[in-house]
């Protein structure tokens, strides 16, 4: 009997989506197979991913300086023995980096994704048109600003098998990334 395969795109699955999904489908024969998006390679007319500048927000309106919670977050992952924290959602790292955009109407988020070290700095991978010398240097103390297109290589300088992601929200393919240093 030959094995029948389904492909997905590991960057709009994560791994708890494809967990479940591949425990449905191998019990019936099938096997999941990541892979590029097809769509992607056919879609002419895409529109560019969004570059609005990022703005950070002062202490008195977050209530916590980045420095505060990275320090935080860092002492917690040094308790649980996380060398590295991975993360997606434009609402954490937001949060995290006291930051804010306009990249999604009526969200006032700026889109990118965040490598936390255990100890040392930061880094935050966005659009290169978003990095300018004035944002850079407001968050310099937090954070270095790095081009998106560097995050996949960033994952793999990572030797170690301590990098935590949500299960829930991460994109499989950036765990995949990390796992397979």
């Amino acid at each position: 009997k030959k094995v029948q395969k389904v492909g997905y795109d590991g960057w709009l699955h994560t791994p708890k989506e494809i967990m479940a999904l591949d425990a449905k489908l191998s019990a019936a024969g099938i096997e999941l197979v990541e892979m590029h998006n097809l769509v992607d390679a056919i879609w002419e007319d895409r529109p560019a991913p969004p570059t609005n500048d990022i703005y950070t927000l002062d202490d008195a309106q977050t209530g916590k300086s980045a420095a505060d919670k990275l320090t935080e977050l860092q002492k917690q992952m040094a308790e649980k023995n996380a060398d590295y924290l991975v993360l997606t959602l434009p609402e954490s790292t937001n949060w995290l980096l006291n930051i804010r955009g306009s990249d999604i109407s009526n969200t006032p988020v700026s889109l990118g994704f965040a490598i936390v070290p255990q100890q040392g700095v930061t880094r935050f991978f966005v659009q290169p048109e978003k990095i300018n010398p004035v944002i850079q240097a407001e968050l310099s103390d937090v954070t270095v600003l790095e081009p998106i297109e560097e995050l996949e290589e960033a994952l793999t300088s990572t030797t170690t098998d301590a990098v935590w992601f949500d299960d829930a929200t991460a994109p499989i393919k950036l765990v995949n990334i990390a796992k397979s240093v």
